[in-house]
């Protein structure tokens, strides 16, 4: 059973992209998105018109906005938009859904599609503590892998770029964190995989950074393939040099191999 439609999935999705980038929404921009996302035409409307149906109902309807701040899964402090912890946790159930629902061993990721970059997201999320392999990881993806996954560990290379990856060593040494989370650098990768610690292994044609500007797919990697390729990047994580020594709640344990 789905637990929200599409346009609350748009709402979430909406904010949290914007978020990524460092735009502060203020409450009236995200109004105006979620209320009519799609073009006004002469014709009409690209979606149902709400204030017109209230009308002929002759009841008030509670607005997008109004119903999200309801169920606690949007905060507006400021002026400015955000997911909650519940609307994140929402967002990544939904994501999740969408790629349960599509079932399939290869996902087409256009860049007409919204929800490309969710999609992604949501996979990994389904992975759980799983090896995120990007030799571009940057900044901007850390967020979402922090707050909308259970990664463990980010193996990125140099083409990441040295002011980037001195921003995510300051990142990480200002943050503690509740379950075990590194990155290490190695110059021996070149794909990017999801790999979680048994099971499916997941490709993905493009780094993080390229999901949704460029076309790719996600390809569903499976045994004997997905276990060579578990045992030769763990090998490669092993040896890979830690990015810096996140300071860890005490509770948290320590990396351990897939």
């Amino acid at each position: 059973m789905k637990i929200a439609d599409h346009v609350a999935h748009r709402a979430l999705a909406y904010i949290a992209a914007v978020r990524r980038h460092g735009y502060k929404l203020p409450e009236p921009e995200f109004a105006a998105y979620i209320e009519y996302p799609l073009q006004k035409t002469r014709s009409g409307l690209g979606l149902v018109d709400w204030t017109k149906i209230t009308s002929i109902l002759d009841t008030p309807a509670e607005t997008r906005v109004a119903w999200l701040k309801r169920l606690k899964w949007l905060s507006v402090e400021g002026g400015v938009v955000d997911l909650t912890e519940l609307g994140r946790a929402v967002l990544a159930a939904l994501d999740e859904e969408e790629l349960e629902i599509e079932g399939a061993m290869e996902i087409a990721l256009g860049t007409e599609d919204p929800f490309s970059y969710a999609r992604v997201i949501g996979r990994i999320a389904s992975r759980g503590d799983a090896l995120l392999i990007d030799p571009y990881f940057k900044l901007d993806q850390l967020l979402d892998i922090l707050v909308r996954t259970t990664v463990r560990g980010v193996l990125i290379s140099s083409k990441t770029g040295k002011a980037e990856i001195a921003a995510l060593g300051a990142a990480l040494s200002k943050h503690s964190f509740e379950r075990e989370f590194e990155i290490r650098i190695a110059e021996e990768i070149h794909d990017r995989y999801i790999i979680p610690r048994s099971g499916d292994v997941d490709m993905v044609g493009t780094s993080l950074t390229g999901v949704g500007k460029k076309p790719t797919v996600m390809v569903t990697i499976k045994s004997p393939a997905a276990d060579e390729i578990r045992r030769t990047h763990q090998a490669v994580w092993e040896r890979a040099t830690p990015l810096a020594a996140p300071v860890a709640n005490e509770a948290a344990p320590v990396p351990k191999a897939v």
